[in-house]
């Protein structure tokens, strides 16, 4: 019996070695009440911050996952840039030369109005046939810059770039249709043939239009989406940056009117704004770190 309160004692003794050892550790300063309790304070702020920062790096990791998930067409890169701008190029080109088909058209209409002799009817209609081609060709190219743009850019979904690709594309099958025989046409047939290019040009420039407008309304969605997460994001950065004592009073202002601005349905302006508002504050907090290092 006296072994076993011997061995119970040594026991406790050792318990309380080890956890008076353990307490001196991290025991604060034993100066007045005061400084233990900042210390305890302090010592529960790092706690909380090291939860906000945990909590902070799981929601941009979630949010990157979604990113990819939803993310718009393939990885941009330079060689998309070039393609568009050779899109671009060509498409100069082409109005380039149609305008100066079209000078040529007005000479010869002028000539064969002096005198209509077969020769001049024949430079007329050739010219007209020429007119006509780079009339759709520039048309065809516009459509195909908008193409280019569209499948490349990064904040248009991929649904909508098919959308616009679909569109495009049957506006160019219409557009090269109207050429089909056209060496085979006569002077007549030849203003048949203008008349109905002119008629496609209320489709095409709907067409157009709605391309822009869809493309547009993507762009809102993706930066809609854009400043949701900042939104969150922040949050989290400013509860932590409080804890650490500095001043966040201006930083909740913004996030207050941008998480008004982007409560309900917004509009596209109001998306815009909020958004932009959400970056200055990234420089702001930025800022109020460095003065507080």
């Amino acid at each position: 019996m006296t072994k076993k309160i011997f061995i119970t004692s040594l026991l406790v003794t050792s318990v309380f070695i080890l956890f008076a050892g353990s307490v001196s550790a991290v025991t604060p300063p034993q100066d007045d009440r005061l400084d233990r309790e900042r210390f305890l304070h302090n010592e529960k702020a790092q706690e909380l911050i090291k939860e906000k920062e945990q909590e902070l790096a799981d929601r941009l990791i979630e949010a990157k996952s979604k990113q990819k998930a939803i993310v718009t067409p393939p990885q941009k890169d330079r060689l998309d840039r070039r393609r568009y701008l050779g899109a671009m190029e060509q498409y100069n080109e082409t109005v380039d030369q149609y305008k100066v088909s079209k000078e040529k058209l007005l000479e010869m209409r002028a000539q064969y109005a002096q005198s209509k002799d077969a020769e001049n009817k024949k430079q007329f209609e050739d010219q007209a046939k020429k007119y006509l081609t780079k009339t759709v060709e520039s048309l065809v190219q516009r459509l195909q810059r908008i193409k280019t743009w569209a499948s490349n850019h990064p904040n248009i979904s991929v649904d909508v770039q098919d959308n616009i690709v679909t569109k495009m594309d049957e506006q160019i099958a219409r557009l090269n249709g109207q050429l089909d025989n056209l060496d085979n046409k006569s002077l007549d047939e030849l203003k048949v043939l203008a008349q109905a290019v002119r008629e496609q040009l209320g489709d095409y420039n709907n067409a157009v239009k709605e391309a822009v407008q869809m493309a547009q309304a993507s762009y809102v969605n993706k930066v809609w989406g854009n400043a949701q997460n900042l939104l969150a994001r922040l949050f989290s950065n400013v509860n932590i940056l409080e804890g650490k004592g500095i001043n966040v009073v201006k930083a909740r202002e913004i996030l207050s009117r941008a998480t008004e601005k982007l409560s309900g349905e917004p509009s596209r302006e109001m998306i815009l704004e909020a958004y932009n508002d959400l970056r200055v504050l990234v420089t702001h907090l930025k800022n109020a770190i460095t003065q507080n290092q």
